[in-house]
């Protein structure tokens, strides 16, 4: 697993996760755990219900994998630290398997965790949340030297893998950069279809820019334009 995915736990979950597994794995005691814990519950208020989610994750990967005696008996002792410390106990009691909870109704819930903690990656929808990626994508668009759509369809896939910005955003910015130069509209068509952007796609995004522009204020004749080209070419009806 690469150490630059990025998942959508927080990143005090994420370092939680670590500490308890160093405990699972011998490599840290329970009471320096516990005291670790503590210290970050200090600056983090959400500390409890974050733990209550990891420590469920570990008690099914002990569940799972049938660790030994030592390891069961390492994680109760830090269980016993940290309840009604960290975690109300009869919260525990009611989320691990290890304490008596009810195997059947939580096993079901691991694919999803595992998938979200390790899987799932951000999409970053907004400029400001991912402004290198939507920068170079812009730069990339407005470029008139740039008449190769295979060439530019490439550098827009590698930019949404590099930087995780959404594809949808991505589609957007495509008709904000046509409607700022419509005199390459060959070009600009063409990636349209390359970018295997769907009509429904393209008429929904229309329709919220007419809807913004006539709540907002007076419609720019450019977006009249474009949608009117893409009627011509037949890619929205």
């Amino acid at each position: 697993m690469t150490t630059n995915l990025k998942v959508e736990w927080d990143a005090p979950q994420v370092e939680l996760l670590q500490i308890c597994r160093r405990v699972v794995s011998s490599e840290m005691s329970p009471d320096a755990a516990f005291a670790l814990i503590k210290n970050i519950k200090k600056t983090n208020t959400s500390v409890s219900s974050l733990l209550t989610d990891v420590l469920w994750l570990i008690d099914m990967e002990i569940s799972m994998e049938k660790k030994n005696e030592d390891t069961l008996k390492r994680f109760n002792e830090f269980l016993a630290l940290i309840s009604n410390q960290i975690v109300p106990d009869d919260v525990l009691k009611l989320e691990l398997d290890i304490l008596g909870a009810n195997e059947h109704a939580t096993r079901s819930r691991v694919v999803k965790m595992k998938t979200k903690l390790y899987f799932k990656q951000l999409k970053f929808n907004l400029l400001r949340e991912e402004s290198e990626g939507y920068a170079k994508l812009i730069t990339e668009l407005l470029d008139t030297n740039n008449s190769c759509v295979s060439t530019t369809l490439t550098k827009l896939h590698r930019l949404i893998g590099q930087f995780n910005v959404d594809p949808n955003r991505v589609l957007d910015i495509i008709l904000e950069c046509f409607e700022a130069s419509p005199q390459r509209r060959r070009f600009f068509i063409s990636l349209l279809a390359d970018f295997k952007a769907s009509a429904d796609d393209l008429c929904n995004i229309l329709g919220f820019k007419f809807t913004f522009y006539q709540q907002n204020g007076d419609t720019p004749s450019s977006l009249y334009d474009i949608a009117a080209i893409l009627c011509s070419e037949r890619v929205v009806d």
